[in-house]
């Protein structure tokens, strides 16, 4: 099982990456639906989507994070990434 929280750039790299390989976990994701990746996004989840909340409440900022950037806004949501049979 794996879990992912990729930066919003490699999201959609993830989710070709995970159905190429068979991959199955955990993907923490924001809840842009009309982002391009939205799509087969929702062929794979295996279950509901788990609704995180706000960024500001949900997400905390890493090491990582480059200073003075803010976090991507809207609700964020953990889904079940499944491979179908």
């Amino acid at each position: 099982m794996l879990y992912a929280h990729p930066p919003t750039a490699l999201i959609a790299k993830v989710l070709a990456h995970w159905e190429l390989v068979g991959a199955e976990g955990v993907l923490v994701v924001p809840e842009w639906r009309s982002a391009p990746w939205w799509p087969h996004l929702t062929r794979q989840v295996s279950g509901p989507l788990v609704h995180l909340g706000n960024a500001a409440r949900a997400l905390e900022r890493g090491s990582l994070f480059p200073r003075g950037a803010d976090l991507p806004g809207g609700s964020w949501c953990a889904v079940w990434i499944s491979p179908r049979s």
